[in-house]
């Protein structure tokens, strides 16, 4: 069965759409190229036209070292927070359109183990980094953040939140790739760049 070795592969077998939909992203590179001072286009959310900037963009890295980076920002303080990185890990990070949080369905990770498949899944329309760091500090008499389903269940909840291609495509990573854990997130409306109603943010197998 094929593997990921790290997240740095993730990244580029994912801008092949190896796994499935993603948001528009793009290089540091690319973002320097595009960069225009602060200003973007108010409508990029919904335009597959690289040539402009959103005016709020999310910053992840291929390297774990700068994952407390990751997140959504306003356009000039995104290009600020590249700028502060150090040289060689600036090649590290990727920026993206930001995903419309307020749009989000459900979020989580699926696996497949022993006993089947696996669900741990939130309603909550948090960035998924927050979402987890929020679950792990919630008190136990606070309202419960995160779920978690097996087998059917949590067959039903992808089948209900995902359309077809996107449950398509987990299904086949997790057929295909060893030990695969999937973290998306779904959506009331099409997204990214293929317009599917979900977007695959990880695939981790070896890491």
């Amino acid at each position: 069965m094929a593997t990921v070795a790290d997240k740095a592969e993730f990244y580029q077998l994912s801008r092949q759409f190896v796994f499935g939909n993603r948001l528009r992203q793009w290089t540091w590179a690319e973002f320097r190229s595009r960069y225009n001072g602060g200003s973007g286009n108010s409508n990029s959310e919904d335009n597959s036209d690289n040539s402009s900037l959103p005016l709020v963009v999310g910053i992840r890295s291929a390297s774990g070292s700068r994952r407390k980076l990751a997140g959504k920002y306003p356009l000039a303080c995104a290009w600020a927070i590249a700028k502060q990185a150090p040289l060689d890990e600036r090649d590290q990070l990727f920026f993206d359109e930001g995903a419309p949080h307020r749009y989000l369905t459900l979020q989580g990770e699926v696996l497949t183990d022993h006993q089947g498949l696996y669900l741990r899944y939130s309603h909550a329309k948090l960035h998924q980094r927050r979402l987890w760091e929020a679950d792990a500090a919630r008190h136990w008499l606070q309202p419960a953040l995160v779920f978690h389903a097996r087998g059917l269940q949590a067959s039903l909840l992808l089948r209900r939140y995902l359309d077809d291609m996107s449950l398509e495509c987990i299904n086949t990573i997790l057929a295909e790739y060893a030990d695969a854990i999937v973290e998306f997130s779904a959506f009331s409306k099409s997204v990214g760049v293929l317009g599917w109603n979900s977007v695959i943010w990880e695939v981790r197998t070896c890491y």
